[in-house]
């Protein structure tokens, strides 16, 4: 009966989803409401309280359809609007905004916006080595360092080394260090005297140590692991320490014993953990968790480095471990499991469905304060966005169950602002019974996740949040007011008239 019973619920709840994802209701957006939210872009992009948030806003939707917006303020009158928008412009469009970002940064006044032009540019492969070797000569040393460690990352060092050699000497001593590591990269070992100096200058800031090793790190520079193997040692502070021995990692075949050891002689929770989650991914890294895995049963690490062994196979055994980790209660090894949640959701689909039922009881058992940015709540709220992402029928079916109990409960709201995060549109349908709720948290993460998926169900909730505009946020606004163009299909035609209006 138990099992009859189940099946019941399991199978209506699947025939509601379906039914929810095919019923959506033809409603109209109304000619007023498409004239209003073309009002409320022309007005917001020309303000400047609210333009940041605007754009973010429009950032967050990841729509393509907004690269001429976006790349029109890029060649606005003023300094800070054209910072925001080439800082934003390849959220929206990737690898098409090069068009845009090449603009800037060749041509635009200021050289903090050609900086973070091309920052976009590396980050998104768009730009050729012709094209950043022409950068090293733009004059200003934040540009030519950024193109210089590109060209040394594109194994072009022979092209940088005339402007590392320049910037070496600046006075900027973030610069200077930073070009140095990439003389070393390309094989100046003259460079090891004045790195070790700064290395051991007491008055070297921990930050600069730091991206002097992520630097080592990304552009793999060999010549570079004595500084890591010197900023490892246990003297050294413990944010220090891990990038040092993430950058060891990268470098030597012979990192895990040496990680491993990092392991034995701590007695730090939180380092050890973050060594560990290397280590576990080195190809000899297996037999080495293993020593870890076989301590006490009781022991919070040994928990851990079990959940690591077992999370590559997955199934129930993986499931158990996962269950364990996270009834330790403890703020790191939860984050440390909703961590590998994420690589394994990312990497394996449904196949990391064994997180599913412990998390499900983790999110059940927690005190949830939605009025609160606690770090517990922003625990919860990644749990829930995980869930979403996963998006099997158990994970569904879970978030379904929490999202069924009444507007007042905690976890409901939390839950609902916490899957409009999902990329995964399909659970949209989960926040429609939520369109009527009498709590406005409720409606407007509903309304917004059933816009975004383009559901016209969501129509009549989103017309009332553009009526009452002064109720609402301008983030709230600005994607209402997005969702209900691309509902009319007149949003082209809106961008059209906003790129004539930008000045």
């Amino acid at each position: 009966m138990k099992f009859i019973a189940a099946f019941i619920i399991t199978v209506g709840f699947a025939f509601f989803c379906d039914v929810v994802a095919k019923a959506d209701e033809t409603s109209i957006v109304p000619a007023e409401a498409v004239a209003r939210a073309e009002a409320f872009f022309i007005a917001a992009l020309g303000d400047e309280r609210q333009l940041p948030v605007v754009l973010k806003g429009l950032q967050s939707t990841g729509d393509a359809e907004l690269l001429p917006v976006f790349a029109a303020i890029c060649k606005s009158g003023d300094k800070q609007r054209r910072l925001l928008a080439s800082a934003m412009i390849d959220k929206v469009a990737g690898q098409a905004a090069a068009g845009a970002l090449l603009d800037r940064l060749f041509h635009d006044p200021s050289m903090a916006v050609r900086s973070t032009a091309l920052i976009r540019l590396a980050a998104i492969e768009a730009i050729t080595p012709e094209q950043l070797i022409a950068a090293t000569k733009i004059d200003d040393e934040g540009v030519q360092i950024i193109a210089a460690r590109a060209l040394v990352r594109a194994r072009r060092s022979d092209a940088a080394k005339a402007v590392l050699k320049k910037l070496a000497k600046s006075r900027d001593a973030d610069t200077a260090a930073l070009a140095r590591m990439s003389l070393l990269a390309g094989g100046d070992q003259t460079q090891i005297g004045p790195l070790r100096k700064i290395i051991l200058d007491p008055a070297t800031e921990p930050a600069r140590l730091i991206r002097m090793l992520d630097q080592i790190r990304l552009e793999k520079i060999a010549a570079a692991l004595p500084v890591a193997q010197f900023l490892a040692k246990p003297d050294q502070l413990q944010s220090v320490r891990v990038r040092a021995l993430m950058a060891i990692d990268a470098l030597s075949p012979e990192a895990g014993p040496v990680l491993a050891q990092a392991i034995r002689t701590s007695d730090s929770l939180a380092f050890r953990l973050n060594v560990l989650r290397i280590l576990a991914q080195r190809p000899d890294g297996r037999e080495l968790v293993r020593e870890f895995a076989d301590g006490p049963g009781d022991d919070t690490f040994a928990t851990v480095a079990r959940f690591e062994l077992a999370r590559q196979a997955g199934g129930e055994t993986a499931q158990q471990t996962v269950a364990r980790a996270i009834a330790r209660e403890h703020p790191i090894v939860i984050e440390y499991v909703l961590t590998r949640m994420q690589q394994d959701v990312q990497a394996r689909g449904e196949k990391a469905d064994f997180y599913t039922a412990p998390i499900l009881k983790y999110l059940r058992g927690i005190d949830v304060n939605p009025g609160q940015m606690s770090p517990a709540n922003g625990r919860a709220a990644m749990a829930v966005q995980l869930l979403g992402e996963l998006d099997s029928p158990d994970a569904r079916k879970g978030l379904w169950d929490i999202l069924a109990q009444g507007d007042t409960d905690p976890l409901k709201q939390l839950t609902a602002g916490a899957l409009y995060r999902c990329k995964n549109r399909q659970i949209a349908s989960l926040l429609r019974p939520s369109l009527g709720s009498p709590f406005p948290n409720l409606r407007i993460y509903s309304a917004l996740l059933l816009g975004r998926a383009g559901r016209t169900s969501a129509i009549p909730a989103l017309l009332r949040l553009q009526e009452l505009s002064r109720q609402n946020q301008a983030d709230v606004l600005t994607l209402a007011n997005w969702y209900l163009l691309k509902m009319s299909g007149q949003s082209k035609k809106t961008v059209e008239k906003l790129v004539q209006s930008i000045k």
